[in-house]
């Protein structure tokens, strides 16, 4: 049981530390402008960090965007970038 919660918490942290970096990056992104201020998110945001290569916060932008569910906004993205976007 030990082990257990050990291994719960080393997982919590993990995810946690993911979090910190994916916000980090967020917050520089705004700062250069490359990323939009919640609730201003557009499609020509989608595509920019799609040209930029930010897939996972072209995803995050588009779920934002269309209030869809990830596997949703995830198909789209995808589709997107294998369409040429």
């Amino acid at each position: 049981m030990k082990h257990l919660i050990i291994a719960f918490l080393i997982l919590a942290a993990t995810m946690a530390v993911g979090v910190i970096l994916a916000e980090k990056k967020v917050a520089t992104l705004r700062a250069r402008r490359l990323y939009p201020k919640k609730g201003n998110e557009t499609e020509e945001d989608v595509f920019r960090l799609l040209e930029l290569g930010e897939q996972s916060l072209a995803i995050r932008c588009y779920r934002s965007l269309h209030k869809v569910s990830l596997r949703e906004a995830k198909d789209h993205v995808l589709s997107l970038r294998k369409n040429g976007a």
